[in-house]
């Protein structure tokens, strides 16, 4: 992340809540939305074991 990107509100504690309930797991990732004023958003994909919400 830089200066000019946006994260969801919760998006640490949705990570955190993940790595502590799989106590195995070793990471976790994100997606992302592009946007322009010229192009329709992309679009989103579920996260896999989480939200986008």
């Amino acid at each position: 992340m830089d200066a000019d990107d946006e994260a969801l509100p919760h998006r640490l504690e949705t990570r955190v809540r993940a790595l502590e309930a799989e106590p195995g797991r070793v990471g976790v990732g994100t997606a992302v939305e592009r946007f322009r004023d010229d192009q329709p958003v992309s679009p989103s994909s579920p996260m896999r074991g989480g939200s986008t919400a």
